[in-house]
């Protein structure tokens, strides 16, 4: 990396060390105190762009990039089939517009409720790898079952009660299997990263990059999902197969992409029953003799996100009506939009954009003015902003 510094290096080293301390409202000249520390000790050293990690080197896991495809195909198969669900109960398998909601809301209940038994089976038992692998698995065999459901089996291309069964039976499988890696897949990525401050910094960056992916999955899958259940297939006006089978095959894809990585991972050991070791330690009249100072103290580190979490039930319950009852409502216009055809089920395209375009400038250009303004981003005061 070239330790030899010439001399028109230096200036601009000594240049860019003034920059940072303004930039940090640091004392002028202070950066240049350490570039001459670092590079006495051989820490670092200056190229004409950038400083370069000499010692102490914490290399990124470029490996965290197989759970990110993983994440992004998970959710594309997520999305497509959710986005589509509703105008699937109600249009090809005849349930009423009433009946199709509690169905629709009571699958997105078992998919945030599964998480809870996979995060318990992924510490206690299984550890975080195999529980997403065996998970995906149950997973992708749901989105199978999904699939064939939208094969009618009755007469003249009708759906018949076979494929009622079915369409429930798939969706409790699916329910099961995404939520049970949900919990698993960003703490496993997590887990790539060193517990050093560059590490942090890595993961940070990771964190971005992840909710990225799943915005863009949730993304495209809701453009194209829609398009594809209007082909036409078995002498009817719609194709609600094609349009679960392509989720079905991005959940595969998903899977080879997550054991593609398999052998670079970094698998920590399951820790026990880390649900049942937090209510204990923060309940009065749980057993804390047993628990470190540290331990109690990252317990404790919870308590202020569960505060912040109460009034999220009352906007996620206004929120998931986007997919049931607005996108029914929607049934009922033109969508045309000039030239441009919006469909029902594509009107909660607008969330995943939004959260795509806000990201970046939120991640380079907010958080950067704060943190310049002497304000301290932490993950919870990032969460409180709605990143």
């Amino acid at each position: 990396m070239g330790h030899v510094i010439h001399r028109h290096a230096r200036i601009k080293a000594f240049v860019r060390s003034i920059f940072i301390d303004f930039q940090r409202k640091k004392t002028p000249y202070s950066g240049l105190k350490k570039y001459l520390r670092d590079r006495k000790n051989k820490t670092v050293a200056y190229n004409y762009f950038c400083v370069l990690d000499v010692g102490a080197d914490t290399p990124y896991p470029y490996h965290v990039f197989f759970i990110i495809g993983n994440e992004f195909c998970e959710r594309y198969a997520y999305y497509g089939m959710r986005s589509i669900l509703i105008i699937f109960l109600t249009y090809f398998l005849g349930f009423s517009k009433d009946e199709s909601t509690i169905i629709y809301h009571s699958y997105i209940a078992l998919c945030y409720f599964f998480p809870l038994i996979g995060g318990i089976i992924a510490d206690s038992y299984l550890g975080k790898f195999r529980t997403i692998l065996i998970l995906s698995i149950v997973y992708l065999f749901g989105m199978v079952m999904m699939t064939v459901s939208a094969v009618p089996f009755g007469d003249d291309n009708t759906p018949n009660q076979t494929n009622t069964i079915l369409a429930l039976c798939a969706l409790a499988t699916v329910a099961i299997g995404t939520g049970g890696i949900k919990p698993c897949v960003a703490a496993l990525g997590g887990d790539q990263f060193q517990d050093t401050e560059k590490g942090r910094e890595q993961l940070s960056g990771f964190f971005s990059l992840f909710y990225a992916s799943i915005n863009a999955g949730s993304l495209m899958s809701t453009f194209v999902s829609p398009i594809l259940r209007e082909l036409q297939c078995f002498d009817r006006a719609d194709c609600y197969a094609i349009a679960f089978i392509v989720p079905a095959c991005l959940m595969f894809v998903a899977i080879i992409a997550f054991v593609a990585g398999s052998s670079k991972y970094v698998q920590k050991p399951s820790s026990g029953n880390v649900f049942g070791q937090f209510v204990k330690a923060v309940c009065p009249c749980g057993d804390k003799s047993r628990y470190t100072a540290a331990q109690m103290k990252e317990f404790k580190s919870v308590l202020p996100i569960i505060v912040m979490y109460i009034p999220l039930p009352f906007f996620w319950a206004l929120f998931s009506m986007q997919g049931s009852r607005w996108t029914l409502s929607a049934t009922q216009t033109e969508g045309w939009v000039g030239n441009a055809k919006i469909r029902p089920d594509q009107m909660q395209i607008m969330n995943p954009i939004m959260i795509l375009a806000f990201l970046p400038l939120f991640q380079y250009c907010v958080y950067p003015a704060l943190e310049w303004c002497g304000i301290k981003m932490t993950p919870l005061r990032k969460m409180s902003a709605g990143q």
